[in-house]
C-alpha cells in the first residue's frame, strides 16, 4: 500500500512539474528579456538644420543570450530629403585575423563566420546615429531592435523605443 501512494504521489509532483514548466513557457519566461531606452540630443547647426543625435541603450535581463539582427531609427521629419531610417552605427560584428605573436587584429569589415553581436546576460551597451533635421519643427524619433536566440536562427523578437525630439532655442543676442 505504501509503495503505491509513493508511486501515485511521484506521479503527481511529475505532473505539477511539467504544468509548472509549460506555465512559464506560455507566460513569456523563455522570451529574451531586453531593455532598451532612448535617449535624443539636438544641437542647432545654423541656416535652419539641427544635429540630432539618437542613441539607444540595450541591457539584457538575466535570462539567455540575445543575438542582433539589425537596429534601426526612424526621424521624422529630416532635413535636405535625408534617408530618415537608418541603422545605428557599430551594430554588426568585425572581422579578425591573426596578427602573429599571438595576437589578433580587427579587420575593417564584418564577419563573415559570426556576422552577430550576441549580448549574454547582464550586460549593456549602447549604439548611436546622426541625423540633420530642420530646426523649426519636432521630429519623431522611432528604434526598432531585432533580435533572436543565437542558438535558433529561426527565432526572432522586436523591441521599440520612440521619442520626440523638441526644437532648441537659438541664443538671444543681446540689444
Amino acid at each position: 500500500m505504501g509503495e503505491i501512494v509513493r508511486n501515485w504521489a511521484e506521479a503527481f509532483a511529475w505532473l505539477c512539474a511539467g504544468a509548472f514548466f509549460v506555465y512559464k513557457a506560455f507566460s513569456g519566461y523563455l522570451i529574451s528579456n531586453l531593455s532598451v531606452s532612448l535617449k535624443c540630443r539636438r544641437r542647432h547647426l545654423g541656416s535652419g538644420t539641427d544635429y540630432l543625435t539618437v542613441t539607444v541603450s540595450l541591457k539584457k535581463g538575466d535570462r539567455g543570450a540575445v543575438s542582433l539582427h539589425d537596429i534601426r531609427a526612424h526621424v521624422s521629419p529630416t532635413a535636405d530629403g535625408e534617408l530618415d531610417f537608418k541603422p545605428l552605427v557599430g551594430t554588426k560584428r568585425l572581422g579578425s585575423r591573426d596578427g602573429g605573436n599571438g595576437t589578433w587584429r580587427i579587420l575593417e569589415t564584418q564577419s563573415r563566420e559570426a556576422p552577430l553581436l550576441n549580448l549574454p546576460p547582464g550586460e549593456a551597451t549602447s549604439f548611436s546615429q546622426c541625423f540633420r533635421v530642420p530646426s523649426r519643427y519636432p521630429c519623431e524619433v522611432d528604434v526598432t531592435v531585432l533580435g533572436g536566440w543565437p542558438w535558433h536562427r529561426g527565432t526572432r523578437y522586436q523591441w521599440r523605443a520612440s521619442d520626440i525630439s523638441m526644437p532648441v532655442q537659438e541664443p538671444q543676442t543681446a540689444e
